[in-house]
């Protein structure tokens, strides 16, 4: 999902809760661009309920948020993502 960062300062992505809290999925971090797209800057494809990946912001503009199958899930998974940021 896109999101608008409006300054400088550190973005912060946390997997607050998956509904079987030993999945493991994939979450990144990127830039929304023209094409309405998420470009993936960071990525960890091993995360667990509480992880979190963190990135500076050099200025205004739009973000994105990814949660992704890394090949694990046979049923449909509940999640709530955090996203922190300037």
């Amino acid at each position: 999902f896109p999101f608008n960062v409006s300054g400088v300062g550190t973005v912060y992505l946390t997997l607050t809760s998956v509904a079987d809290s030993s999945s493991t999925v994939g979450m990144s971090l990127g830039t929304w661009n023209a094409n309405a797209s998420c470009s993936t800057i960071l990525s960890n494809d091993a995360a667990v309920q509480g992880s979190l990946i963190s990135a500076a912001v050099t200025g205004v503009g739009q973000l994105c948020a990814r949660l992704y199958d890394v090949g694990k899930a046979v049923t449909p998974v509940d999640y709530q993502l955090t996203v922190v940021h300037p």
